[in-house]
């Protein structure tokens, strides 16, 4: 049986990245959860496919922000 967390995380209708370490760059890219400004202000009103599309983005964004 799935803990009810994991249904959550797992849920793009209800998942967001956000990890609550808010300092937004100069470019606007959050250093918490690697989303821009914009995009979490949308967030809320975005589609399931908009929003997995966003998610996709994150881990490259991640790697960049921390790449030697």
């Amino acid at each position: 049986m799935t803990p009810p967390q994991a249904e959550i995380i797992n849920n793009p209708e209800t998942l967001s990245p956000c990890v609550s370490i808010c300092i937004l760059n100069s470019d606007k890219l959050c250093l918490g959860c690697f989303r821009y400004q914009e995009e979490i202000t949308a967030w809320s009103n975005l589609s399931r496919l908009q929003r997995q599309q966003v998610l996709d983005l994150l881990p490259e964004r991640a790697g960049l922000m921390f790449h030697d």
